[in-house]
This record gives C-alpha cells, sequence and structure tokens, in this order.
C-alpha cells in the first residue's frame, strides 16, 4: 500500500459509515411506518407486530455493524495522525490532515491556508514523498 492508498483508506470508510447510517435512518423509518399501523388496526396485527420484531433486529445489527464501522475509522484515523506527525515540515502536515482527515477539497484547502491551488499540490507531493520515505525506514 503506497502512501495515498493508505490515506485514501479514512474517506472510504467514512463513507461507508455515511451509507449505514443512510440505510438505518431508512430502516428507523420503516419500523416507524409499521408500529404506526399497528395503532389503527383493531384486529389482530400478529403479523405486523413479527414484521417489526424482524425490522428492529435489523436496526440492532445495523447499528453494531456502524459501531464497528466507526471503530476502524477512528483507529485508521489515528494511525494516519501518527504518521503525519512524523513528516518534518508544518505546512505539509496540515495540506495531509485537511485532505485526508477532514476529506477537503484541493481549493478549500488552498483557500484556507492562503495558498495557490498549484502550491497546495506542490506540497502535497512533497507531503507524499515524505511519507512514503517513512514507510521505507519502517520497512
Amino acid at each position: 500500500m503506497n502512501a495515498k492508498e493508505f490515506f485514501q483508506r479514512n474517506y472510504y470508510l467514512e463513507q461507508r459509515v455515511n451509507s449505514r447510517l443512510r440505510r438505518l435512518s431508512d430502516l428507523r423509518q420503516l419500523a416507524g411506518r409499521v408500529t404506526s399501523s399497528l395503532g389503527r388496526e383493531p384486529v389482530s396485527g400478529s403479523a405486523d407486530v413479527h414484521k417489526l420484531d424482524g425490522t428492529i433486529a435489523k436496526i440492532v445489527d445495523m447499528e453494531r455493524e456502524i459501531n464497528e464501522e466507526i471503530d476502524r475509522l477512528v483507529d485508521a484515523k489515528r494511525e494516519s495522525m501518527a504518521v503525519i506527525r512524523q513528516v518534518e515540515h508544518p505546512d505539509q502536515q496540515l495540506v495531509l490532515e485537511l485532505r485526508y482527515l477532514d476529506f477537503k477539497s484541493w481549493p478549500a484547502i488552498a483557500e484556507e491556508m492562503g495558498l495557490s491551488p498549484r502550491w497546495v499540490q506542490t506540497l502535497h507531493e512533497r507531503a507524499l514523498a515524505a511519507v512514503e520515505n517513512i514507510f521505507s525506514q519502517k520497512a
């Protein structure tokens, strides 16, 4: 795994967490619809109760999966931060943090740092080279 791939895993983990959170929200809305239909039915609603039980079980499973993904994301970001701290130049550290921990766009990074987009790209390339060097020293 090269330096860029090492840092990009944070983005993919975050996207996976966000995707699962959206699915969890959908399941909760579904559970809300099932419970509201239970209140309206004067006749036996055992099928709806079982449907609700299944939906609740799915919600619990999804919450567990999300918590596991969040744990992986926190660990990955912690590892990334430990590597970033080893980069010698603070401006390169900041570029890596803004890009791979805050997931900011290149124009947003340039604006925040008060630099030209081209110079931010140069700093990024240098920072990735520094990280590659850190990785090669550990190997």
